[in-house]
């Protein structure tokens, strides 16, 4: 049966895709509003998005651990109602003109907070709803809304800010949050795993028996779990360091772009939105070609060249301010290809980077090695964006621009000076093993991702 005869999710899936669209325009929007109506510099600029990213850093594994034990669908309805709430409360204080840049911070934190919740949850949810037979169809056509929604959203969203303001603009993500929480609240499927999965722990079985808890780990144990496991692998220490290092240094990119584009370069948002979108498109791409690369060229030299790639193009950015009289065109249509040539490159790393772990880890432990990895790229999220701001306002914004582009070859680096480069194919790979850190093949763990 296909999935779109399941009534549950196509409400899910209509909610979820509007949901989509209206983050890409609040994501959009928010630094453009901060600039325009605020006046934020670059190290107010680099402190808001820090604000944003801190609550999945401190908040994904305890977040993960909460879901697993309470039904997901009213953490996700929470989550959006107070999403809503937050993001209309942003932007009607802009259109009072009573915004300020505390306000906005906190906002952020607590949309940030809101967001672990419910991105957490709906990994738990879907399942539920679609059933294990149908969850890769389920997933596909999320992945679709999804990647129309990084397509189309950051150029609607420059339209819309063009056209009717910022914090006019934010009120649609506010409606979008909404719309989810209605969805919502249409699926009658209990929040209970339906006949043929795992019923939740501590919950009843199908025929009424109890379903045993299983013994839970800390937060820090996983972490603990992890890190043993990942220091000891060379290739799972190689994208470790590559992931943090990326997400690092791209943050200069990601929180000056607008302040350099609007003020420097004298484009207009919805010119932005368009230049900004053109890296989706890259990723579509990438998405692809990936696998016809690796059959021809070999998994390592098709993981190490998509890096290397998507991390040379960003220099693109301030280089689209060089020369007194370039014209606002050309130096859009050059970040339009710094955009494209990122978003092809990154996809291409991001692929192999996911696969050489799900391909290196041992099974029993890959979700503690998944908590690592997130928590490394979340805890340089952050601290990248506070950096961003202290060089930006000390040397000027496009010279941050410069550091940024300049440190994002470090990935590269990482990978060359690593076994990656070398590999056809995973099958040669021995995953890594497990001594040092306790058997979990027949103790079952919460792993919270």
């Amino acid at each position: 049966m296909t999935i779109w005869r399941n009534r549950d999710f196509r409400w899910f899936w209509a909610g979820q895709s509007v949901s989509m669209v209206g983050s890409q325009v609040t994501t959009f929007a928010v630094p453009v509003l901060a600039i325009t109506a605020l006046g934020a510099d670059p190290a107010r600029l680099g402190l808001l998005r820090a604000v944003e990213f801190l609550p999945f850093l401190v908040l994904t594994l305890p977040a993960g651990l909460w879901v697993d034990r309470h039904p997901p669908r009213p953490a996700m309805i929470a989550a959006n109602l107070l999403r809503a709430a937050l993001v209309a409360a942003v932007a009607l204080a802009g259109i009072a003109g009573v915004l300020h840049l505390t306000g906005l911070a906190v906002a952020l934190l607590l949309i940030g907070a809101a967001t672990v919740v419910f991105d957490v949850a709906y990994l738990s949810y879907l399942p539920v709803i679609a059933g294990r037979d149908q969850l890769v169809d389920g997933n596909s056509r999320l992945s679709v809304s999804a990647s129309v929604a990084d397509v189309a959203g950051p150029g609607l969203a420059g339209g819309l800010v063009q056209v009717l303001t910022a914090p006019v603009t934010l009120l649609l993500d506010a409606a979008s949050y909404l719309i989810s929480a209605g969805t919502l609240l249409a699926i009658r499927t209990p929040d209970t795993p339906p006949p043929g999965t795992t019923p939740r722990a501590g919950t009843a079985a199908p025929h009424g028996t109890a379903v045993p808890r299983r013994a839970v780990v800390s937060p820090a144990r996983q972490v603990r779990d992890g890190v043993a496991v990942v220091a000891r692998d060379p290739y799972l220490r190689t994208i470790c360091l590559e992931s943090f290092t990326y997400n690092f240094f791209v943050q200069f990119g990601e929180t000056l772009v607008a302040l350099y584009a609007l003020t420097v370069l004298g484009l207009t948002a919805g010119t932005l939105g368009l230049c900004i979108g053109a890296g989706s498109l890259g990723g579509l791409a990438g998405a692809v070609l990936a696998p016809r690369a690796v059959r021809r060229f070999g998994f390592g030299p098709t993981f190490t060249g998509g890096t290397a790639l998507g991390c040379a193009a960003p220099v693109l950015v301030p280089l689209a301010g060089a020369g007194a009289g370039a014209s606002p065109l050309a130096a859009g249509a050059l970040i339009a290809a710094a955009y494209l040539i990122t978003g092809f490159g990154v996809t291409i790393s991001v692929i192999g980077s996911v696969t050489l772990r799900q391909g290196v880890a041992p099974p029993h432990l890959l979700g503690r090695v998944n908590a690592v990895m997130r928590l490394a790229s979340y805890a340089a999220i952050p601290l990248g964006a506070a950096v961003t701001g202290v060089v930006a306002t000390a040397f000027g914004v496009r010279t941050g621009l410069f550091v940024g582009a300049a440190g994002l070859l470090l990935p590269t680096v990482i990978l060359l000076l690593s076994p990656v480069p070398r590999l056809k194919g995973l099958l040669g790979v021995v995953p890594s093993p497990a001594s040092g850190v306790e058997d979990d093949h027949k103790r079952r763990y919460d792993s919270g991702s």
